[in-house]
């Protein structure tokens, strides 16, 4: 528990008798009736009293009983209380999803941020959330923030939130929550990012087939440790995609069978050391797309 330091004090009685001066018993409780109450305070000369450790989210109750030699003493004429009531900034908390990913987002983009909760421990405190969004496209940066959120998750339409049409763009996205409880305020351990692959094609129906075989730029590229590439089929068919390094070695191979429409691929060279890596799709039916991809660890 989170305790800190008590100054008490009280009024000083007299004693009749000159020769047998009183001294105070402190005591202290939770209850108002004082049945559970413990000593903090024994045969003290003075009229004040610091204790240093008091828990904090407690109402406390408290008493003083003058006494002395020649009788079992007399107590305070009321019973005091007092709220220990601290103002202690929200836990620590991390973020969740999206990070490190290529996502597609779909058009327009919706993207769902998530984060763990933060708890503030103070008694009756309620905790909200700032989400704080920085969104690099085609070398232009917009930041935003939504806040006063009271759940851990927000669903955000980019297109609410950016000027000039950069939404529909290839993107990196940073990110991060703080959560707020009356003054305070915690930030999240730790601030993720993820990337957004460009929307292939001039059609903005998803639902409408490729005219051509066609093959997005991969992105991010330089990246650590993944990324992603976009693909379309006219028709359904095999797609073989390989990966090399520099000396012609081949370290990824997949050969499958796609439907027509788009499809997305994600390389993951978290095993690979950094370099340049070339990349080869080939369909049967269309000519090889070739890439160069920059591993940067």
């Amino acid at each position: 528990f989170t305790a800190y330091p008590v100054d008490f004090s009280w009024e000083a009685t007299t004693d009749q008798d000159a020769a047998n001066p009183p001294h105070y018993d402190v005591w202290l409780d939770t209850l108002n009736d004082l049945s559970t109450a413990w000593m903090i305070g024994d045969s003290l000369a003075e009229t004040a009293l610091t204790v240093d450790e008091v828990p904090d989210d407690h109402t406390f109750f408290w008493m003083v009983r003058a006494t002395d030699d020649n009788t079992e003493g007399t107590w305070a004429d009321e019973v005091f209380s007092f709220d220990m009531v601290i103002n202690d900034p929200p836990s620590p908390f991390n973020l969740d999803n999206p990070s490190g990913d290529t996502i597609g987002t779909g058009f327009p983009p919706v993207i769902d941020f998530r984060w763990y909760a933060s708890h503030d421990p103070d008694l009756g405190s309620i905790v909200r959330y700032d989400l704080h969004v920085s969104h690099r496209a085609d070398h232009n940066v917009q930041t935003f923030t939504i806040a006063d959120i009271r759940d851990t998750i927000r669903t955000v339409r980019l297109y609410d939130y950016l000027e000039n049409d950069y939404w529909q763009e290839a993107a990196i996205v940073d990110w991060e929550v703080v959560a707020i409880s009356s003054l305070d305020s915690t930030n999240c351990n730790e601030p993720f990012r993820f990337y957004i692959t460009p929307h292939l094609g001039v059609s903005e129906n998803r639902g409408s087939l490729p005219v051509e075989f066609v093959v997005s730029p991969a992105f991010p590229n330089p990246f650590n440790p993944s990324t992603s590439l976009e693909f379309g089929l006219p028709a359904a068919g095999l797609v073989d995609i390989r990966v090399v390094n520099v000396l012609g070695v081949e370290v990824f191979e997949n050969i499958s069978h796609f439907s027509a429409g788009y499809h997305t691929f994600k390389w993951d060279a978290g095993k690979l050391p950094s370099g340049v890596y070339f990349v080869k799709i080939t369909n049967s039916e269309n000519t090889p797309q070739f890439q160069k991809l920059m591993l940067m660890k």
